[in-house]
């Protein structure tokens, strides 16, 4: 398989993943041509969007009472566990294939951003909002 071939193969396989096809493939991905390239390059974008969703978990981990840290740290480790096991079964396709560490490192992005938005979502609730987790 040439090196087109390969790329075209990965952004059909990246396309078709529920997941990640609405992640936004980086800019400099689609210069990859290699296979490792598209790996470190999804990988690199993985551990970006996990910093965001850190660092909003922590403003929001400041902002809240102490029963309500409790109960985020909880929510949070669950979380994890279910963003691995999603992840895991949505990339179930391409298991055997050189391209799965791509496909796996956008689940986990996707499922990260989206993380990253509830708790922003409740890091931005006005008082008396009763909607918001640290009231």
């Amino acid at each position: 398989m040439n090196k087109t071939t390969l790329v075209l193969c990965a952004m059909v396989i990246i396309m078709a993943c529920p997941v990640a096809w609405k992640k936004a493939w980086a800019e400099d991905c689609l210069d990859a041509l290699a296979q490792t390239d598209m790996n470190l390059c999804a990988s690199n974008d993985a551990r970006k969007t996990e910093r965001e969703l850190e660092a909003v978990y922590k403003k929001l981990m400041k902002k809240i009472r102490p029963k309500g840290q409790a109960k985020l740290r909880a929510v949070q480790n669950a979380w994890i566990k279910y963003r691995k096991e999603q992840c895991e079964f949505n990339t179930m396709g391409s298991i055997s294939g050189s391209i799965h560490p791509t496909v796996l490192s956008y689940c986990y992005a996707h499922l990260a951003d989206q993380q990253k938005k509830i708790l922003q979502e409740q890091l931005d609730c006005e008082e008396g909002d009763l909607s918001c987790g640290h009231q």
